[in-house]
Parts: structure tokens; C-alpha cells; sequence
């Protein structure tokens, strides 16, 4: 194996593990040495891709495309990258090129019907999946998109047929689960409903999926009544919530707990509330309470984390947001605040945090915002203007980056309170 072969596998591990700049940074040596390299042309645009760096992505598959006009993979991400710039029928273009080249490359018709569904022509979507299920076999993937495509174009019939195929071929498909929870609503079986959130809560622990299982319960114990129940108290409580009501929402939420003390969505919007108002104690305790009914509730671990946080207890902090990372191993806020934890104390390990975070989500430019402060304590100056221009790039409306930048190399950087804080993501 050449230098240039086993550093192409290097940035391939390194993206595997959503090392992305990791990644680049192999790929780019891997081209020093062997500038044609297609291996680390193809990976070098693909974890460009994921940072956001769709122009530089582009330049790098075009090339490929110029040394190989046919290579089906550079045509499957040109029109990814197209597909995430909301250029749809340049994304389709190379989606069927892609497919010309190889009729087995599921991705690629996944990836069609998506487009075509973007651009309200489902006919054309359909078709593309029924060439990808002649050609490329019953694949779960193929069946989703048909269901999401029938259930788009209102035939509620074929897309509830078609999103079971899903499940029967991968029954650990969540996501396929929950659209089945929404078809079947929509066609009033809400006791299936039910079951399908459920069985994705079970593979999945997503806030989203317990909620939506545990309401449409509730729905069905009410019935028909008109005695007023938990249920109604919870839905009023969501609406003065939204209209920005907070202590009606909570004498709401009372109310309900009243007539169901083991109505865990209504600790979970209590603690929430009382969160966002910075009454951290009291948040913590519906948060418990949450945990009491269900230990998985991963949502209930992280704003535990949190608030234990902001009231400095740092340790049983991370005590939880560490079971949150090992119930969602993939969820960025929860490596951000773990971050935040560490700053000020050891900014070795916030880095790792930070990083973990922005792996996970790449595109987010509060994270490499936070990156950037992390990396001028280090004193990596140069690392720290690329996460600042990242960050720019992702939003140009950015002042802390904007500001950061400016002043970069200036001062000694300072991690202000107020640089730690970060948009949250509300409840559900």
C-alpha cells in the first residue's frame, strides 16, 4: 500500500468516526503525494460536505468527474450537495447518472425520489423507486421513501402498505416506525399509532416519540367525553406556553398532575418552563420525577445536566449528561455542554468535548464559535480563526465569531458567561 493509499484509509476512519476535520486533513496529504488520487478526492469532498463547505466540495468532485466522467459516486454527492443547497434539478441530474453508472445504488434512488418530492412531482418520485426496487432489490431504505412519497401524494392505502415493508425488512428502523405512528393517525387507527411510537421509543429514546405515544393514550382513554381530564390540562398548559403564559401553563400542568400524578409529559414541559425561567431547583425536581416513571427519558437526563450546571454542581452535572450521551450517543448538545462544564478548569478536555460536538454536528455555528475560544486557550491560534471563519461562513450573522476574529491574536481570550450560553433546544 502506497503513502498516499494508507492516508486515504486514515481519513476514512477518521470520518467514519465524524472526525471531519481529522479527515480533511488526511485526505489533503493523501493529495499532496498523489494529487489524482480518486479515493482522496471522493473522501476529501465527503467530509467537506459534512462542515458545510459545499464550494470547495464541489471543486473537488468536479475534478474527479474530469478524470473519471462517469464515477457514479462523485455524481451521487455532486448531487447531494446540490440536493442541500435546494438546487433540485441539478440534484436530480446527477442522481440518475449516478444510477446510470450503477443500477444497484440505492442511494442514489432514495436520494431522486427525495428531490422529486421537493419539487411536488411525486409521480416521477414513484418512479424512480420502482426502478430501484426492480433493480436494486427490496431494500428498507426504497420502502420508506415509497411510503414517505405516497403519504406526500395523499394515498394514505399504499403508503401505510409500503411503510410496514420498511419495518418488515429492518425492524429496528425507527424513523420508519414514527411515520407509521402519523399514517395511522391521519386514518384515525390511533391505538396502532400508539404501538408504532412506542416501538420507536424502544429502539430510539427521542423525547419526540414518548410524547407523541403517551398524548395519543391519553387521547384514547378521554374518548369521546367531555369531562374535562389530565389531557385537557396538558394541551391548555401548551398553549399558554406558546403564547408565552408561563404561570398559566404551570397552574395547568398542576392541575393535570393532579388528576394523573403519573403524567410524565407534564413534569417534562414543568421542567422545561421552569428551566427556561433560570428556576433551576424546581426544574430539576420535575426532571426526577421524570426519571422515576422513565430511566431512558434521555431529554430528562440532559436538562438535569443542565441545570446542575448552572448551579455549579459540575460533578452530578456530568453524572447525567453522561447517561444522556450513552442513551443518544449522537445528540451535539449534550458534548457542548459537557464542554462548557470543563472550561476554565481543563481546557484540554473541553476541546475534546467541543470537537465531539461539532462532529456531530457540523454545521452548527455556535459550536465551532465555542471551538474557537476553546483552541485560543490553547494558545492554537491558527486552528482558532479557522473555527471562527467556519462559523461565519455557516452564519454570517455571527457576532461573537465576528467579534472573536477581530480581536484574535489581540488579547488573551476570555470565555465570558455569557460566550458559554447557547441557543437550547426547546422542549421537543
Amino acid at each position: 500500500m502506497s503513502d498516499a493509499e494508507a492516508l486515504v484509509e486514515e481519513g476514512l476512519k477518521a470520518a467514519r468516526e465524524k472526525r471531519f476535520d481529522d479527515a480533511v486533513l488526511k485526505f489533503r496529504q493523501a493529495l499532496d503525494s498523489d494529487p489524482d488520487n480518486i479515493g482522496g478526492l471522493l473522501g476529501l469532498a465527503s467530509a467537506l460536505s459534512s462542515l458545510g463547505e459545499f464550494d470547495e466540495a464541489l471543486d473537488t468532485l468536479s475534478k474527479v468527474l474530469q478524470l473519471e466522467p462517469g464515477n457514479g459516486i462523485a455524481h451521487l454527492d455532486t448531487g447531494k450537495v446540490y440536493y442541500s443547497r435546494g438546487n433540485f434539478p441539478a440534484a436530480v441530474e446527477h442522481f440518475n447518472k449516478a444510477i446510470g453508472s450503477d443500477d444497484s445504488m440505492v442511494d442514489a434512488y432514495v436520494r431522486a425520489s427525495m428531490a422529486h418530492q421537493k419539487m411536488r412531482d411525486f409521480d416521477s418520485a414513484l418512479r424512480v423507486l420502482d426502478k430501484g426496487l426492480k433493480k436494486a432489490g427490496e431494500e428498507s431504505d426504497l420502502y420508506y421513501e415509497l411510503g414517505e412519497t405516497h403519504f406526500l401524494s395523499r394515498n394514505l392505502g399504499e403508503a401505510i402498505r409500503s411503510m410496514e415493508k420498511a419495518v418488515e425488512i429492518k425492524p429496528d428502523n425507527h424513523k420508519a416506525y414514527s411515520e407509521l405512528g402519523y399514517m395511522y393517525e391521519a386514518e384515525g387507527r390511533l391505538e396502532r399509532a400508539a404501538e408504532c411510537w412506542e416501538r420507536s421509543y424502544e429502539i430510539m429514546p427521542y423525547a419526540r416519540y414518548k410524547k407523541k405515544a403517551l398524548l395519543t393514550r391519553k387521547r384514547l382513554e378521554k374518548g369521546d367525553t367531555s369531562t374535562v381530564d389530565a389531557y385537557d390540562h396538558f394541551m391548555q398548559a401548551e398553549i399558554f406556553r406558546k403564547g408565552g403564559k408561563t404561570e398559566e401553563a404551570l397552574d395547568q400542568l398542576s392541575k393535570a398532575l393532579e388528576k394523573d400524578h403519573g403524567f410524565s409529559e407534564a413534569y417534562m414541559l414543568g421542567g422545561f418552563i421552569r428551566f427556561t425561567g433560570k428556576n433551576y431547583v424546581e426544574a430539576i425536581e420535575d426532571y426526577l420525577k421524570v426519571l422515576e416513571l422513565d430511566s431512558r427519558c434521555q431529554q430528562a437526563h440532559y436538562f438535569i445536566g443542565e441545570s446542575y450546571s448552572r448551579l455549579r454542581d459540575d460533578r452530578t452535572a456530568l453524572k447525567h449528561l453522561e447517561r444522556a450521551a450513552e442513551l443518544l450517543p449522537d445528540d451535539a448538545r449534550v458534548y457542548s455542554a459537557k464542554a462548557k462544564i470543563h472550561i476554565g478548569k481543563d481546557y484540554h478536555r473541553a476541546y475534546e468535548e467541543i470537537s465531539a460536538a461539532v462532529n456531530r454536528n457540523p454545521t452548527s455555528a455556535t459550536y465551532h464559535t465555542q471551538k474557537g475560544m476553546i483552541l485560543e486557550r490553547l494558545h492554537r491560534l491558527d486552528e482558532a480563526r479557522t473555527a471562527y471563519e467556519r462559523a461565519i461562513k455557516l452564519d454570517p450573522k455571527s457576532k461573537t465569531a465576528t467579534l472573536k476574529l477581530s480581536r484574535l491574536g489581540k488579547e488573551t481570550a476570555t470565555v465570558h458567561e455569557e460566550d458559554k450560553e447557547e441557543h437550547l433546544e426547546g422542549y421537543r
